[in-house]
C-alpha cells in the first residue's frame, strides 16, 4: 500500500465511494468523474503504479475481472460498446477504466492522419517480435 495514494486509501476504507465489486484481490466503484454516464473503475488492490510491472497472473486477473463488470454494465446499460482503458496517469495506480459508450458518444481519443507507408514500415521494424 502507499499511503499517499488516493486509490490505496479507497481500498483501506478511508474515502468513500459506490462499490459494485470486490474480491481479494480487486475492487470496482463507480468513477466519481465519469466521462460517460455509468463509468467504473476497477483497480488491484496491491498498489502497482504501472501495469508492466504487474505479474502476469495479476494482470490476466484484472482483465477478467475487468471483463466480468463490463459484461454487467453492457446488460444494465445497453450500450453499444463497453471500451476498457487501462491507466495509471492522473493516478499512479493501475486502473482499468469501463467506458459504457452509447449510439451517438465517441471515447474523444482523437484520429491522426494517414501515416506515411515508410515510416510505419520503419516502425514495424522495430517493435517486430520474432
Amino acid at each position: 500500500m502507499n499511503n499517499e495514494c488516493i486509490f490505496c486509501k479507497i481500498v483501506k476504507n478511508e474515502k468513500k465511494v459506490f462499490k459494485i465489486y470486490e474480491d481479494e484481490k480487486h475492487l470496482a466503484f463507480m468513477d466519481a468523474f465519469p466521462s460517460f454516464k455509468g463509468q467504473v473503475l476497477v483497480i488491484p488492490k496491491k498498489h502497482v503504479s504501472n501495469y508492466l510491472e504487474m505479474q502476469e497472473q495479476e494482470y490476466k486477473e484484472l482483465m477478467e475481472t475487468a471483463r466480468t463488470i463490463a459484461k454487467k454494465m453492457k446488460q444494465v446499460f445497453k450500450p453499444l460498446v463497453v471500451a476498457l482503458i487501462i491507466e495509471g496517469l492522473e493516478v499512479p495506480h493501475v486502473h482499468v477504466k469501463l467506458y459504457p459508450i452509447q449510439k451517438g458518444q465517441f471515447l474523444g481519443i482523437p484520429i491522426g492522419k494517414k501515416a506515411e507507408e515508410q515510416e510505419l514500415k520503419t516502425l514495424s521494424e522495430k517493435l517486430r517480435i520474432n
